[in-house]
């Protein structure tokens, strides 16, 4: 639909062209380095497959999500490979390089860069994905942040979901991969992934004492009305007043 900026006014929907990317990640593994049951230690958890493969399972989920940021996106008319475009390419209208304040950001900064953006331009923004080091500046602004239980991942590690009073009920989500100082605003509702396909165990074949296969995926992230979603980033620090 139309986006509604702040006056009520409809503007007209303008449509962004997005590649799905396939992803493969290949494992080795042969001989003594096999694993001797189905389930081994990995990282101090019990996992449902060898380590390599996890290892590279890993690798495969860590390159769909830092892409799903800050891929730039290929053309395949263009490139051999599709590639697809981030949130931070395709969220244009409230992309804020340089924000004031960057070397003394409060959280009336970050409200401006982000939520307020969002609301004016017809957003309802109810998601902030921070990097890690923004969980210190919230601590420095003396904002304190309850956790809430959001069950597991694929891995079987605890999803952390944070909220903090002064954003208004946003579910605040520490997302290591992206780069110090980032914070993005989304509209949850109007940002979804778009699997052509789900991960999934390729094996290629058996060469002597080794088996070989891929893990493979392929899709591109989708955002709706990207004037409802806010990307800041190029804060120095943080301050408390």
């Amino acid at each position: 639909g139309a986006e509604i900026n702040q006056n009520g006014v409809a503007l007209k929907p303008v449509g962004v062209p997005q590649f799905c990317q396939t992803w493969q990640h290949p494992v080795q593994v042969g001989g003594s380095l096999q694993a001797s049951s189905s389930f081994e230690t990995y990282s101090g958890a019990r996992t449902p497959f060898e380590q390599y493969k996890m290892d590279a399972l890993q690798n495969l989920m860590d390159d769909m999500e830092y892409s799903s940021y800050y891929g730039l996106g290929e053309d395949p008319a263009v490139a051999a490979r599709p590639k697809q475009k981030g949130l931070r390419a395709l969220l244009s209208t409230n992309l804020t390089t340089s924000p004031i304040s960057a070397g003394a950001y409060k959280p009336t900064d970050l409200i401006r860069d982000t939520i307020q953006q969002c609301r004016v331009n017809g957003g309802d923004p109810d998601v902030l994905l921070v990097s890690s080091n923004f969980m210190t500046g919230l601590a420095m602004w003396g904002q304190a942040v309850q956790r809430i239980d959001a069950g597991v991942n694929v891995f079987g590690t605890p999803i952390d979901v944070f909220e903090a009073p002064f954003l208004g009920g946003l579910s605040i989500i520490e997302a290591p991969l992206l780069k110090p100082f980032t914070a993005i605003c989304l509209t949850s509702s109007e940002v979804r992934m778009r699997m052509k396909r789900n991960e999934f165990w390729n094996p290629r074949g058996v060469r002597g004492d080794a088996y070989e296969g891929d893990w493979i995926a392929e899709g591109a992230i989708e955002v709706d009305n990207q004037a409802h979603h806010a990307w800041v980033e190029g804060i120095t620090a943080f301050s408390a007043s």
